[in-house]
């Protein structure tokens, strides 16, 4: 029988215990996922404006950054990295603000390319991989003539086809507009955030590719209009789960041998 004292030292260690957080699996080897981000310099300037972000990669839950300030990356472009836990992926953020004068328009652009690549290099098993996206798109632009245009497409190659885009515009002149369809109102605040999912069975061998393409532009033509993001453009994407999917054949097999361990173990005396 534990004594008082040992009771209690064991109570306290299960307590520290619960209390820690749960460390992130690791992928399967034979999952392997690639992922890029790649600042676009000759798309992205400034003139009269001033932008800024940053492109992420996390990797076994450390973060890889390269900023940009006025179109001006400062670190690895491309940003590359091989994912190796649950809960990696990479982010792209941005904000950008300007105001036009008598003298001077404003105008920016920002464009990032970016990639994951996921390769089933099984022999045997498909997987199932699982991508959260989380993300936040705000705009605001004042005066007569000004507007902000933030999107960001994500594309499944193959077969080619759009699984993801977000797309907003606050436009002084002209209209606003979400998603590519007019909405009421004319210049002022615009926003666009949420969750979704995405869910992808590979065969073994097979290898898919989400392209990820954001661009944010806006402009300032007359005096007194302003451009500007309401707070930090961010899309997140993360794997939230991947696995092996043991064949049907291969189950029952486990099954039998679970039920053969389990009559060994009863015939003992």
């Amino acid at each position: 029988m534990l004594s008082l004292r040992n009771r209690m030292a064991l109570t306290l260690g299960l307590l520290a215990f619960i209390g820690l957080p749960a460390a992130a699996d690791p992928l399967d080897p034979d999952i392997i996922i690639t992922v890029n981000a790649a600042y676009d310099t000759g798309f992205s300037f400034v003139d009269q404006a001033t932008n800024s972000g940053a492109m992420t990669v996390n990797v076994g839950g450390i973060p890889i950054t390269t900023t940009y300030t006025n179109s001006t990356p400062s670190g690895a472009n491309p940003l590359i990295g091989t994912l190796t836990h649950i809960g990696d992926g990479f982010s792209l953020t941005g904000t950008a603000a300007g105001a036009a004068s008598a003298a001077h328009d404003a105008q920016f652009a920002v464009g990032i390319d970016a990639a994951m690549m996921i390769i089933n290099a099984s022999s045997t098993f498909p997987c199932e991989v699982t991508v959260g996206i989380d993300f936040n798109n705000a705009v605001n632009s004042a005066g007569t003539e000004a507007y902000v245009d933030s999107e960001f497409t994500l594309d499944q190659t193959p077969p080619g086809a759009e699984v993801f885009f977000t797309d907003i515009v606050t436009d002084t002149l002209y209209g606003n507009e979400v998603g590519g369809d007019p909405i009421a109102g004319y210049g002022g605040p615009v926003s666009e955030s949420g969750t979704d999912m995405l869910v992808l069975t590979l065969n073994p061998g097979e290898s898919f590719t989400l392209d990820g393409d954001w661009t944010m532009e806006g402009g300032a033509y007359s005096d007194a209009s302003s451009l500007a993001t309401l707070e930090d453009f961010r899309v997140t994407l993360t794997i939230d789960e991947a696995f092996l999917v043991p064949e049907p054949a291969s189950l029952a097999l486990l099954g039998a041998g679970l039920a053969a361990l389990a009559r060994r173990r009863r015939r003992r005396p």
